[in-house]
């Protein structure tokens, strides 16, 4: 069972924060939910009470709170445009980052690298990089990079690249030789990793 001492009370807890609600102890393991400043609250409970359906439907129809918020965290890079596309840069569940395809483009200025494909993998490896940070992980926490080329001949060096900034982690690999890509680029990277313990 699931009350509010268990590891879904504390997702549920941290998504409440991330919109500015807080819980706030009266007397024992009574508690009350409310915002800074209020001084109501929209409902009390207890430690032992059950986090079950019923209770995710009252706390979502008082706060606002979506499941998708307590169960997905989508990640942007603070400082990035918002995407143009109908995507997160990045959605963290269950430990696990799934990083969307980045381009060889820098994530605050918008502009696109089109010159040799060694710095086109570089700047599109980067990318990845500042969206796990911003994730709490790192490269040397992917699991699976797919890795699109628009051209397989240039694949040596796109490999020499990437061992040189990968090091002596080796995650599994997808390499998928496609036609064209956005802006005229040649390589776009995806990613799977883990959040740090």
């Amino acid at each position: 069972m699931s009350n509010w001492k268990s590891a879904k009370a504390k997702r549920v807890l941290a998504a409440l924060e991330k919109i500015g609600w807080q819980i706030k102890r009266q007397k024992g393991s009574h508690k009350t939910l409310s915002r800074e400043g209020w001084t109501d609250y929209v409902f009390a409970f207890h430690d032992s009470d059950e986090i079950g359906s019923k209770m995710m439907s009252r706390i979502g129809k008082k706060t606002g709170l979506k499941l998708e918020d307590l169960y997905m965290e989508k990640i942007k890079l603070p400082n990035a445009p918002e995407s143009k596309g109908h995507y997160s840069p990045a959605v963290v569940h269950n430990g696990l980052i799934f990083v969307s395809g980045q381009l060889p483009r820098d994530a605050e200025t918008g502009v696109v690298e089109t010159g040799a494909i060694q710095a086109q993998t570089e700047l599109a490896l980067r990318n990845v990089e500042q969206i796990l940070l911003e994730a709490n992980s790192d490269l040397n926490h992917v699991l699976q990079f797919t890795i699109y080329v628009s051209e397989m001949e240039l694949w040596d060096k796109v490999n020499e690249t990437y061992a040189r900034i990968l090091g002596e982690h080796k995650p599994a690999r997808a390499i998928v030789p496609v036609k064209d890509l956005h802006f005229g680029t040649k390589i776009e990277i995806q990613a799977i990793a883990r959040v740090k313990n």
